[in-house]
């Protein structure tokens, strides 16, 4: 289990790099509960980048929505809701080819996708992720305790090739 923001962020950087020795192009999904910090890490990577992985490499598909970022200061959003398993085609074919990694965060992937180079599995401490939902949807509201109760998907039905088990931080969100 891999610690820390940070350390989740570089070991993904290390991961890439092995990737990036067979293939040209890298999906990463990302996958954990609700609260478990997957749309934080988005947002993180489509500013800062994945280390030596610059931002204008990087294509964020959030649920339905893709973040692209461009001149540094712009954030076009894409927004292409699932009609079943689609491997994201359709977000590929609005890409622009210098996009080379992937990321595919959603906490049920086997909707849309069957495989992945990367498979980034997130988890948080259960007093964390309460607190986290309690401040997006308002403690005791309908979709605090739909999330809150939601079970955890320890198999998320995708293939992967490499697997990192990251676990986040209060602290860092």
């Amino acid at each position: 289990m891999t610690r820390g923001l940070e350390n989740v962020i570089n070991e993904l950087e290390r991961t890439l790099t092995r990737v990036f020795d067979k293939k040209s192009r890298v999906l990463v999904s990302v996958v954990g509960r609700n609260g478990s910090g997957k749309s934080y890490l988005g947002r993180r990577i489509r500013k800062q980048g994945i280390g030596r992985y610059p931002v204008r490499e990087i294509a964020v598909i959030d649920d339905g929505t893709m973040f692209l970022e461009f001149l540094g200061i712009f954030t076009r959003r894409v927004k292409i809701p699932t009609t079943g398993v689609d491997e994201l085609e359709p977000f590929v074919r609005t890409m622009p080819g210098r996009k080379r990694i992937i990321i595919y965060i959603n906490a049920t992937p086997a909707r849309r996708i069957t495989k992945a180079d990367i498979l980034l599995s997130l988890s948080v401490d259960e007093q964390t992720r309460r607190a986290r939902l309690a401040g997006r949807y308002g403690e005791g509201s309908p979709s605090f305790t739909k999330y809150l109760e939601r079970p955890e998907i320890t198999d998320p039905a995708i293939g992967y090739t490499y697997r990192i088990d990251g676990e986040t931080q209060k602290k860092e969100q």
